[in-house]
């Protein structure tokens, strides 16, 4: 009974998202097919992993975007590479040993595209794909492996070509983070009428 509740509350609370969908589809600028943009960030590893305590890290990333003509949406591919940064203590010492999880992703993405075209636009989107798994710098706990990717974003784009994304990547544990990221694109620039 409470999920049939939850997930009506879900559905409900997710068809009030979409409504003002139709209201930036009519601001959309025909744009150019397709972009690529690179990426550089921070990230933050999400939840703990086996008590240490957790750090800034970094992200770099490229994608590919093909940009619909009639509808705001774009798809493409991404490969990006993320740490999830965690420090120990050392057991007679003052010093701390630091273990980097990172994670080089490579996934299939798609974003909806809120104004796209005019000098401000917001997207939001996700990705699904394949996690290459490596721990570097001082290896406590060793979990190298691959899993699947899950990635969550939302973003603003400035002028047609700076890009800065608020993102979560989820593979596995110890591995997941959330990121900041400046992304430069070219191509997909708005076209004359």
């Amino acid at each position: 009974m409470k999920i049939s509740r939850l997930l009506n509350s879900i559905i409900l609370f997710s068809s009030f998202l979409f409504l003002p969908c139709n209201a930036f589809a009519q601001e959309q600028q025909p744009v150019g097919p397709f972009e690529f943009e690179i990426s550089a960030g921070l990230t933050m590893p999400l939840g703990g992993y086996h008590g240490g305590s957790n750090h800034v890290g970094a992200l770099i990333g490229m994608e590919g975007r093909y940009n619909f003509a009639n509808l705001p949406i774009s798809v493409g591919g991404l490969l990006d590479l993320t740490t999830a940064v965690h420090e120990y203590p050392m057991v007679s010492s003052t010093n701390f040993y630091e273990q980097s999880n990172r994670t080089l992703s490579l996934a299939v993405v798609a974003d909806y595209n809120f104004n796209r075209g005019r000098s401000v636009g917001v997207f939001a989107g996700g990705g699904i794909g394949y996690a290459f798994n490596d721990c570097v710098g001082d290896v406590r706990f060793n979990s190298a492996g691959s899993s699947m990717a899950f990635i969550h974003r939302c973003g603003v784009e400035l002028f047609n070509w700076v890009r800065i994304t608020l993102s979560s990547h989820i593979s596995r544990h110890g591995y997941n983070n959330a990121s900041f990221s400046i992304g430069l694109c070219l191509g997909g620039m708005p076209k004359a009428y």
